[in-house]
């Protein structure tokens, strides 16, 4: 599967990032800084792949592809349990529907490291549900098009598109999430994060006030940095891989990794 594979240490364990677009749109190249930047931070081999995209492939070519790399990264790495899964905003939903998908064959990961999920699908969408604050950076009208594009005739309350409708319990690995405090997912994942705690899960949510969806993944943003240090502490905690020290290393430094893209991974 193309995509962008970033090389960690011999004995690293494995991040698959699923990268954000509404599901419509995205890629590697989009998230290749972000990536670049968690990989590092967290001492893991990286694999961003390019799945495929809606309107053109319906759920749930999207996971069976987040599914197909998942097993690519977990052979590369040593097991299923040594890979670390993240995304962003419909990355993030994603890595929920796989990590769902998984646990129903058995499989576990190491840990969820999730920015602004986009956890439920159903109407009324985002900040309209609670009658908060709207992203300027995602109105509904652009969200329920690209939710429509994606689920075709598959009902949006479905688990695997809107994870929301299935909290996570104690079986589930450690999960931490970033969100902005004027994000237009932010109440979906507080209620997510609420139903799934009450079930015995462990997640960690942190919400940066005044920041919108999705800060982490623009580079060079202080706030963005400290975002994906929470996450690259929490990957390295739940995989043991190498500590990094997140105040010597910028949104675009590679370190020691070689990264490249790939078109057979």
């Amino acid at each position: 599967m193309p995509g962008l594979w970033i090389d960690g240490a011999d004995d690293a364990p494995g991040l698959l990032v699923l990268h954000g677009g509404g599901y419509v749109a995205g890629s590697s190249d989009t998230h290749a800084t972000m990536a670049k930047a968690l990989a590092r931070l967290a001492g893991a081999t990286t694999y961003v792949p390019d799945y495929r995209l809606a309107p053109e492939h319906r759920y749930p070519a999207a996971l069976d592809d987040a599914e197909a790399a998942f097993r690519h990264l977990a052979e590369h790495v040593g097991g299923a349990e040594r890979v670390a899964i993240a995304g962003d905003s419909a990355g993030g939903g994603l890595a929920l529907g796989l990590l769902d998908r998984l646990r129903g064959g058995g499989e576990r990961p190491a840990a969820l490291a999730l920015i602004s999920p986009w956890v439920d699908l159903t109407e009324p969408l985002g900040g309209e549900r609670s009658g908060g604050a709207l992203d300027p950076l995602m109105p509904p009208s652009i969200a329920a098009d690209c939710r429509d594009a994606y689920a075709g005739d598959t009902p949006v309350d479905d688990p695997g598109i809107s994870p929301a409708r299935r909290p996570l319990d104690a079986s589930a690995p450690a999960v931490a999430i970033v969100c902005g405090g004027d994000d237009f997912v932010v109440d979906d994942v507080r209620g997510f994060v609420d139903a799934s705690t009450a079930r015995g899960a462990t997640v960690d949510l942190r919400v940066w006030p005044g920041m919108v969806h999705c800060f982490p993944v623009v580079a060079g943003t202080p706030e963005g940095a400290s975002a994906l240090a929470v996450l690259a502490g929490h990957i390295r905690t739940a995989v043991t891989a190498t500590a990094v020290d997140a105040d010597t290393v910028g949104p675009r430094d590679r370190g020691d990794y070689r990264v490249r893209e790939t078109t057979d991974r």
